[in-house]
């Protein structure tokens, strides 16, 4: 989901009725894309994984437990736009 629109700028995600518990694989890319947003607004130095878990709507514990850390979240956010370039450009063939 490369750029959620419904992510706010690093401020609270909004509330839109009843919290269900969100499966893990699903909070993961919402996670991922919540860091490819604040990577490319804020480049990796001023980017924080508490900005990336207010937008992602977790824990900044949650966003390190999952991801072991800024830097491996940054190396997986990168791989993740590289990998739908290159099916894009793949598609476009």
């Amino acid at each position: 989901m490369l750029f959620d629109d419904n992510l706010s700028t690093m401020g609270e995600p909004a509330v839109t009725g009843p919290q269900r518990r969100m499966p893990a694989q699903q909070r993961q890319q919402q996670i991922l894309d919540a860091a490819v947003k604040a990577f490319a607004e804020h480049g990796y130095a001023a980017a924080t994984t508490d900005q990336i878990a207010r937008l992602s709507g977790v824990s900044q514990p949650y966003v390190v437990r999952s991801f072991g850390g800024k830097h491996a979240l940054f190396i997986a956010a990168h791989t993740y736009v590289v990998d739908h370039i290159e099916a894009a450009l793949r598609d476009a063939v």
